[in-house]
This record gives C-alpha cells, sequence and structure tokens, in this order.
C-alpha cells in the first residue's frame, strides 16, 4: 500500500522526484520497522493463547525474546523517523508504537475495539507523504482540475479499502482463535455475539 502510494504520488509531483522517491523509501522502511515491532510485542503477550489455540510452533522464541526484539525495532524505527522525517511523522510513528504495546497488552481483547485500531493503523498508511510533505499540503491547497482532485484522492481511498479489509481479517483471525480466547477470559466480538453473527459482519464490511 506505501509502495503503490508512493510511486502514485511520485509520478503526479515530477519537480519533487529525486527527494520525494528517496523519503517515500526510507518511510515504508520506517513502516516496517514499526509493523514488525507489533507483531513482536503482539506474539509475546499472545504465547498462552497461541499454546491454547494449538498454534505452538508460531514463534519458536520465547516472550522476553520476543519483547527484546520488538523493543529493538521500535527503537530502530524511531531513530529513523526522527533523523530523517518531518516532526509529525516521528510523533506518528511514536503513537503507533505505543498504541501497538497497550492495544496488545490489553485492547486486542475488547470487542472491535481492537480490531477498529488495527484497522485504523493500516489506513494511515497511504496518507503518510501527506503527513511528512508539507509542500504537498500547499499543492493541495492550489488543485483547480478535476484530475488533480482524483490523483490526490487516489491515497484516501486506498486507505479506506485498508481499514475495512483489515477490520475484516482481524475478525476473522478472532473467529479462528475463539477457543484459546474465551480461556484467557478475551472479550472479542466472536465471543461477545457468536461465530455466525461475527462472520456476517465481517463480510458485510468486505463489502461495504
Amino acid at each position: 500500500v506505501v509502495i503503490f502510494t508512493s510511486i502514485e504520488l511520485f509520478f503526479h509531483f515530477k519537480t519533487l522526484a529525486h527527494q520525494f522517491q528517496l523519503e517515500s523509501l526510507l518511510i515504508y522502511l520506517c513502516v516496517v520497522l514499526t509493523t514488525a515491532s507489533g507483531y513482536a510485542i503482539n506474539d509475546s503477550f499472545d504465547k498462552k493463547s497461541d499454546n491454547l489455540n494449538s498454534k505452538p510452533n508460531k514463534s519458536s522464541w520465547s516472550s522476553k525474546k520476543l519483547a527484546f526484539n520488538s523493543i529493538l525495532l521500535a527503537t530502530l524505527s524511531i531513530t529513523l523517523s526522527f533523523i530523517n522525517f518531518h516532526q509529525s511523522f516521528f510523533i506518528l510513528n511514536l503513537s503507533v508504537l505505543i498504541a501497538l504495546f497497550i492495544y496488545s497488552w490489553k485492547i486486542k481483547h475488547l470487542p472491535l475495539l481492537g480490531n477498529l485500531l488495527v484497522g485504523i493503523f493500516a489506513g494511515i498508511c497511504p496518507l503518510i507523504p501527506y503527513i511528512n510533505h508539507p509542500e504537498i499540503q500547499q499543492i493541495i491547497s492550489n488543485i483547480n482540475s478535476t484530475k488533480e482532485i482524483y490523483q490526490l484522492s487516489i491515497p484516501i481511498v486506498i486507505g479506506l479499502m485498508a481499514l475495512l479489509t483489515t477490520i475484516t481479517r482481524e475478525i476473522i483471525k478472532d473467529i479462528e482463535d475463539i477457543e484459546g480466547d474465551k480461556k484467557v477470559r478475551s472479550k472479542t466480538l466472536p465471543i461477545l455475539i457468536g461465530i455466525n453473527p461475527a462472520k456476517y459482519f465481517s463480510i458485510t464490511l468486505l463489502f461495504t
């Protein structure tokens, strides 16, 4: 998603060609580091429920080792965003990392809220170039053609698609993990409303 959006903006804002292309690649690296950190800390907290759901091979690392790697990846991501990017992106990246920890610790066990939070993270990705490049915001204020409006709206559409498909994916994962989640006293959507209603809800989101 980030690569596709960056290419789209790269071709539209040709005057920024070399700098924008380089920063887009660095942004992608930063997003990958943040995502990997989130996965690691989530797996660390999920060790018990994964075992109960017969997923012992999801990660052979201990919870402590996963947590250490999560901290290492988060440190690299924060450092990269602080050195190379606009302050607003640094604040966004730091906020997402903190939210990922809170999600893995508490929020993921709540109905729909955890699914929504992960969906929002995915939906933000295509909008990152807007946040990190103030010059793009200036160009937006001077739009004077339907074609420019269409081109600039593409990342927003992709963001909405990422939001809905990610929420759907997260609900399906909750359905698959329902037995183990019950044993660790999670209150996910399938546990709260049942498997079939959760399936219908996820299908509705997918085709929205």
